[in-house]
């Protein structure tokens, strides 16, 4: 199963490449890596194609509709700290906001939500959603 995946996973990198679609970056042939760059996007390719349930972190869903009702913008802001590896200075700057705006957003997120953004396996699942919405 594992060489079936790999394989495919080739021919997925090389389709993205010469298409100048995703995956350009280098290779990390070297000890430790054996994979390609794009290994997130084959992966995302893999859930999309063959999962036959939603995956989706429900947070999402929540902060869509809470978002869409009082014309706020949490799940960008979620999505922004998550990118900025929740680096408060960063992603206020991005935001275009005060740090203490963000914290206030940050805090009123996981009072609707419920999730714990300390905690590591949550923020995996929610990036992993974030992607698949893409």
């Amino acid at each position: 199963m594992h060489g079936r995946l790999y394989g495919s996973h080739e021919k997925f990198c090389g389709r993205k490449q010469r298409s100048g679609d995703l995956c350009s970056g280098p290779r990390h042939d070297t000890a430790g890596y054996g994979r390609h760059t794009c290994a997130v996007s084959y992966t995302i390719e893999l859930i999309r194609n063959h999962a036959h349930v939603t995956i989706s972190h429900p947070a999402l869903s929540v902060l869509d509709r809470y978002d869409c009702r009082n014309h706020t913008e949490l799940k960008k802001t979620l999505k922004e700290y998550l990118n900025c590896e929740r680096n408060y200075v960063k992603t206020a700057a991005r935001l275009y906001i005060h740090r203490n705006s963000l914290l206030y957003r940050l805090k009123r997120i996981e009072e609707l939500t419920g999730i714990d953004l300390d905690n590591e396996e949550i923020r995996l699942h929610l990036m992993l959603s974030y992607l698949l919405e893409e």
